[in-house]
């Protein structure tokens, strides 16, 4: 609901031809009576936004307003460079509000493995949540860099603090001569109560689109977690069918309804000059599939804490009531010790 009217809104970026050029451009629709209208729409040249591959729209510092987070490329494809923007609509218009742009190696750029400008460095996609459970999101962006010999998946984390973008980490990593991030998701995963980043895209020889003896293309998927400071992998896994695989997507669901999310892979594979639809689901092994106790644990805490500080209470004005009677005081510290008891329990628990 990026204009707080409460219903929420449709946020689109696309490519939009402009002068023989291309710039992305970034919309806002509503939807009502079954019909879309467009509220409001702003060229992306504005912020030297070549294409736009990816949007996502929170409130990432929990200050009650929507940020509207772009992902893509700035300047000419030859020398690409990856782009993060946030913008904010204000119910009549957009403004920027951070524009961030990056290399590994400046002025150079790869070659697809058909033999095309691949480009420099872009982001493919971009998603934000809490990570690290501080109650303010991360920016996750995933893509490629080149750094004049390989082709890298870059996967990138940010926050949004303050008006300004820090970058938290970056992970770069080449498993062939191209390696790339086609999606992210992020959800817990492997049931353990944090959000997990999942990765999804490709990673292929180079020229193996022509070269038919060259090692086939495969789908890639990776499961990152966050300690706070930065990305750790934890799982990964690499697939291919045919003649190559790519896997352009990723979500995560518990199809099974076993209580544990399960992560989809959406892609194609290769069989000579067809490309077929490929959908893969996964698990991740020995995740138990228990419930999460921990609000009630908290409740059962509060409920605990505050017995304890009533039973002490009453055992002090026993005590200063009957300083003289040693022998009643002594069911009070048995009771006040039970107390102790079951709070040193309660917390072994935990």
């Amino acid at each position: 609901d990026v204009d707080k009217d409460g219903a929420l809104e449709i946020v689109t970026v696309g490519r939009l031809s402009k002068n023989s050029l291309n710039t992305g451009q970034l919309c806002l629709w509503h939807f009502k009576d079954n019909a879309l209208s467009l509220a409001g729409r702003v060229e992306l040249d504005l912020a030297n936004v070549t294409n736009a591959n990816s949007v996502f729209a929170s409130d990432l510092d929990n200050n009650g307003d929507i940020e509207i987070i772009v992902g893509g490329y700035s300047d000419n494809l030859n020398n690409s460079k990856g782009q993060l923007t946030i913008w904010r609509w204000d119910g009549q218009a957009f403004s920027l509000k951070a524009n961030e742009k990056w290399q590994l190696v400046p002025e150079i750029y790869a070659k697809t493995i058909a033999g095309a400008v691949q480009g420099n460095t872009i982001v493919n996609n971009v998603k934000a949540a809490d990570l690290d459970g501080d109650g303010s999101k991360e920016i996750v962006s995933g893509g490629f860099a080149f750094n004049g010999q390989k082709v890298y998946a870059q996967l990138k984390l940010w926050r949004w603090y303050g008006n300004v973008v820090t970058m938290l980490d970056s992970q770069e990593w080449a498993t062939d001569y191209l390696t790339e991030v086609k999606s992210i998701s992020l959800n817990d995963v492997d049931n353990d109560g944090k959000t997990e980043v999942v990765t999804s895209g490709i990673t292929a020889a180079e020229d193996s689109f022509k070269n038919s003896e060259a090692l086939h293309d495969r789908g890639q998927l990776k499961v990152w977690g966050f300690n706070g400071t930065s990305l750790i992998l934890e799982q990964g896994a690499e697939w291919t069918f045919d003649e190559g695989a790519c896997a352009w997507n990723v979500g995560n669901g518990d199809v099974d309804k076993d209580g544990v999310l399960e992560i989809i892979t959406v892609g194609c594979t290769a069989r000579g000059s067809l490309c077929d639809p490929d959908m893969r689901i996964w698990s991740i092994s020995n995740v138990n599939a228990n419930p999460n106790y921990l609000p009630y644990a908290v409740i059962a805490g509060v409920i605990v804490i505050a017995a304890t500080l009533f039973a002490l209470s009453f055992c002090l004005a026993k005590i200063s009531k009957n300083k003289q009677k040693q022998s009643k005081r002594a069911p009070c510290a048995c009771s006040c010790l039970g107390v102790r008891r079951q709070i040193s329990y309660f917390y072994r628990v935990l």
